[in-house]
């Protein structure tokens, strides 16, 4: 079991969900690239603090769902606030809930096979996804994609994410 404070500002998902996607456009708070680079390099921390341990029988720490809805915010100012990684410990075999969209190629294609394994790796592809959220202002990850087309899309160049509008080519 693993214990930890309440933070009152909620998910980073909430917050694109309440603060910008269900409000009309001049009501909606506005979001700062170095807003959205200060919570991003809060879990990047986090994540270096995950990888860079083992548990007692010396196996590597892993998260398992790096999304917006498990990053927790204390306040909801993001100039300000401090970002927690919550959440932890998804298991492979988490059934019909299992996050397909946030989940690496490697695991997403090898579902059906007994060695599948969230390794850290799969993590920062996860940390990839959610940046992509981040740069999306909270859109889902290949939405309302079936199984066999996220599994296509993964063989595209942009792993069907496409380049959000706002988003600078460089």
């Amino acid at each position: 079991m693993l214990a930890m404070e309440w933070l009152a500002g909620g998910s980073l998902a909430e917050f694109f969900r309440e603060e910008i996607r269900r409000k009309e456009e001049r009501e909606q708070v506005r979001v700062y690239v170095r807003d959205i680079v200060h919570i991003l390099l809060q879990i990047v921390h986090a994540l270096k603090y995950l990888h860079e341990n083992r548990d007692i029988q010396g196996n590597d720490f892993t998260h398992g769902d790096v999304a917006a809805r498990n990053i927790l915010l204390n306040e909801r100012n993001l100039a300000t606030c401090i970002a927690k990684l919550g959440d932890f410990g998804l298991p492979i075999d988490f059934g019909p809930r299992l996050p397909i969209p946030w989940l690496p190629p490697e695991i997403v294609c090898s579902l059906d096979q007994q060695n599948t394994k969230h390794r850290p790796e799969s993590d920062v592809w996860m940390f990839g996804v959610l940046c992509w959220e981040c740069a999306t202002l909270g859109a889902e990850p290949h939405y309302q994609r079936t199984f066999e087309e996220i599994c296509f899309a993964f063989e595209q160049p942009d792993h069907g994410l496409p380049l959000p509008r706002s988003c600078p080519l460089e």
